[in-house]
């Protein structure tokens, strides 16, 4: 399917987790697990977990990220920093990144600014995503809810936050959301945030 919209003319870009490429530079490449959007501008935004892109001259290569081992470290594989998105709001600047330390029966959904941006759920591979396209300047709703059936092993952590991209390496602030669901957590668990977003 992918390989089929790859293939097809566009009248905007695409881009594969936040970076942009040439379909054509990427002959016979298929990528499983990914959801496609295709925004008001006709550009096809495609978010492929456990792929990074990495551009060597002008043909960028899919390359398996590495799993995040605590806490909010450094970061491979993550897009050069590019314009503002339609809100004012800089492009690989503000992130949404997931930590799964070995979970079962967790699935959350995080919505910003009443609107669902992710679906995750245990045992997926780690999201790092650039969340500026759903944010504006000034305040922001961030609200994420879980849904966790009979849990085990140790916490699923959601962080949401600034961060810069030092060479391929994403480099995290102390993320402003910081939202986990252990063990324990049996059931439906809501928490809100508010997310101050200066550019």
């Amino acid at each position: 399917m992918l390989s089929m919209l790859m293939a097809t003319a566009f009248a905007g870009s695409v881009y594969v987790n936040n970076t942009l490429v040439d379909p054509a530079t990427m002959p016979n490449i298929t990528f499983e697990k990914v959801t496609v959007r295709i925004d008001a501008q006709g550009n096809l935004w495609i978010d492929a977990p456990g792929y990074r892109i990495q551009v060597v001259g002008n043909q960028p290569a899919p390359m398996p990220v590495p799993v995040m081992t605590g806490g909010v470290a450094p970061q491979p594989g993550m897009p050069m920093p590019q314009p503002p998105s339609a809100g004012g709001v800089a492009q690989a600047r503000w992130w949404m990144v997931t930590e799964d330390s070995g979970t079962t029966g967790h699935a959350i959904e995080v919505f910003i600014n009443d609107q669902l941006a992710y679906q995750v759920t245990s045992g997926q591979p780690q999201k790092i995503v650039d969340v500026g396209r759903f944010l504006h300047l000034g305040s922001n709703r961030v609200r994420i809810r879980s849904n966790s059936a009979n849990p085990t092993g140790g916490t699923y952590y959601v962080y949401i936050g600034t961060g810069s991209d030092k060479s391929g390496t994403v480099v995290m602030d102390n993320p402003t959301v910081q939202f986990g669901v252990s063990a324990n957590k049996q059931g439906a668990y809501e928490r809100e945030y508010t997310l101050v977003v200066d550019r």
